[in-house]
This record gives structure tokens, C-alpha cells and sequence, in this order.
């Protein structure tokens, strides 16, 4: 087999080096430097991240900073009174009173919706399209004028809890709304784990200052 081979060893002997030096060569690129190279282009990421977090929170602290804190406090208060955070039987009872006074109806009976059924219960939530919560109530009231019953409907779309009328039958002195008052609860875990705090748009602020005055005609 030597005496076979002997001839091609010779004739080849001079590639043999650098074809193992290729090899080799190869070996070290794919086995060391590209996990290192990637390696490199992990931490790169890894601190371009934290850099973009680290500025983040900087703009949230300058923010905040420049925030007063009182009337940070005021406009909460006014936004969970516009959407509370939970289901406010009361607070939809004392805007029902509230517009009836302003509307000049009587608030003969008001029932919660149950699904496709009214009750004194109320059961899950609806939700609209933006799957904001809300709960129906069917208000009847009494006024022997039919325009008492659309001022009704204006007022309290302009009351808080903020609500949309979705029916309205008018029937001699007597009038029936289908009203959906709106709520939104907050998941304190999701809001825990954000960093970034951006002011209130331009739109924003005038959506606010409309409910102040809402708020202030009560």
C-alpha cells in the first residue's frame, strides 16, 4: 500500500501543507472567530438597548419633574370620574338624577342589562369595538313634553360616568333610553412595567379640559 501511495505523495507533497493549513484555517474561523464575532454583535445589541432604556427613562423623569403634582392629582380624579375603573352602579344613578333635574323628566325606572335580558343584576361585560367595558341600563321616563326626553339624552352624554344613548322611544308622556356607561379597569401589573412617560397631546388636554367643564356644570 506504502509503494501505491508513494508515487502521489510525492507528486502531491507540496499541496499537503497548505490544504491542512486550509483546513485548519477554516476549522478556526467557523469553530472561533464567527461565535465570537456573534458573540460581539449580541453585546452590541444587549448595550445599544440598555442605552435607548437609559434614555427613556431619562425623558420620563424629565417629564415627570416638570409635572405639578396637584394638578397631576386633579386630572385623575376627573378621568376616573369620566371612566371609573370598575362598575359604579351609584355614580350611573346620580348621573340619571342629575339629567333628569336639568331635562325636567321624571325618572320613572331604570333596570341593568343581563346579557339580552334587563335585570336587577348585573352580569359580564359588554364591550365596544375598541373592547372598552360597558354597562346598559334602560332608563323610563315621564314628561308631557316629547323634547324633554332628547334634552334628557343630551345631558347625560354630557355627564359623567361618560356614556353613549343607543335607543331612544318616545310614546306619548312617556319616554325609554337605552343608555351604555362606560368603565375601563386598570392592570397595574402592565402599567408597573413601563418606563416611558410622554405628556399629554394637544388633543389630549382639550379632551380633559372638556370634561372639567362637563364636571363643573354639574
Amino acid at each position: 500500500m506504502q509503494k501505491m501511495l508513494a508515487p502521489y505523495y510525492s507528486k502531491y507533497k507540496q499541496y499537503i501543507l497548505p490544504i491542512v493549513l486550509i483546513c485548519v484555517s477554516f476549522f478556526i474561523i467557523f469553530k472561533v472567530f464567527l461565535p465570537e464575532l456573534t458573540s460581539i454583535s449580541e453585546e452590541k445589541r444587549t448595550i445599544e438597548t440598555q442605552k435607548m432604556e437609559i434614555e427613556t427613562l431619562k425623558k420620563t423623569f424629565q417629564v415627570l419633574s416638570s409635572q405639578d403634582d396637584t394638578k397631576i392629582g386633579d386630572d385623575l380624579k376627573i378621568v376616573k370620574l369620566a371612566l371609573p375603573t370598575s362598575k359604579d352602579p351609584s355614580a350611573v344613578f346620580q348621573a340619571m338624577v342629575s339629567a333628569a333635574e336639568k331635562s325636567k323628566v321624571e325618572l320613572k325606572q331604570y333596570s341593568f342589562k343581563v346579557g339580552n335580558i334587563y335585570g336587577k343584576q348585573v352580569n359580564s361585560p359588554n364591550s365596544d369595538k375598541k373592547g372598552i367595558p360597558f354597562l346598559t341600563v334602560l332608563i323610563r321616563l315621564s314628561s308631557p313634553d316629547a323634547q324633554s326626553f332628547i334634552r334628557f339624552a343630551s345631558e347625560i352624554q354630557k355627564g359623567m360616568p361618560i356614556s353613549e344613548v343607543n335607543n331612544i322611544n318616545i310614546q306619548g308622556s312617556s319616554g325609554t333610553l337605552e343608555v351604555n356607561f362606560y368603565y375601563k379597569p386598570y392592570d397595574l401589573t402592565v402599567l408597573a412595567k413601563q418606563n416611558k412617560v410622554i405628556p399629554l397631546s394637544a388633543s389630549e388636554e382639550k379632551i380633559l379640559e372638556q370634561l372639567k367643564e362637563w364636571e363643573g356644570s354639574k
